[in-house]
Order: structure tokens, then sequence, then C-alpha cells
């Protein structure tokens, strides 16, 4: 139904692959080049890019005052990598970690 998700938005932050090809063995800087091009044609409500900032400590704060979980931060030089590894490291917000401390709760089994 039109509108019944108007307040839905997705913010893209990577480009894995483009037209087929992948891209994940080239560097972040690369990828976010070709990312920022891609999005500078593309022209709709529901698709956010973000950014890249400098101050983490900033970010994080600005994470915090929005209610966010938190943010991913990698290295610029990486290639992409699923899974946990060294080059990237995911910061929660401590209000997010608190409000949801007992989360792991949910998935328990009985």
């Amino acid at each position: 139904m039109r509108g019944e998700h108007d307040d839905l938005r997705v913010w893209i932050f990577d480009i894995l692959s483009q037209y087929g090809k992948d891209l994940r063995a080239l560097d972040l800087r690369y990828r976010r080049y070709k990312l920022d091009n891609l999005m500078r044609r593309i022209k709709t409500p529901v698709l956010s890019y973000s950014e890249t900032f400098s101050d983490p400590i900033a970010l994080l704060a600005a994470c915090e005052l929005r209610g966010f979980e938190g943010m991913v931060s990698k290295h610029f030089g990486s290639p992409y990598q699923s899974g946990p590894c060294t080059r990237w490291v995911k910061v929660k917000c401590a209000s997010w970690r608190e409000a949801n401390r007992e989360r792991h709760k949910l998935f328990e089994r009985a």
C-alpha cells in the first residue's frame, strides 16, 4: 500500500558490487568514491548516503543524541572483509547498550 512506509529510510555506507563486477577487493576509499558517484545520480528520499566523518568522538555523540545503536569504523585503505576482523569495529552508544543490556534473554532457549 502506497504511503504505508513513508518513514522508511535505508542508509548506504559501502558498495560491494556494481554492474555485476565484484568490488570487495578494492580499498574502501575507492569503493566510497564509486558509491558517491552513484548516489549523486539517485534521487529518492528512501536512500541516504552515509558521509565519511573524520572526528569519531563527534560522530558517536551525534549518534547518541539521535538514539542510534552506534557506528561502524573502517580503515580507509582496506578491502571488504565480511565477519569480525581487525579492519573494522562497531562502536555502540552507551545509552543503547544500557537500554539493551538484557536483550540476550530474547534469544535464550526455554
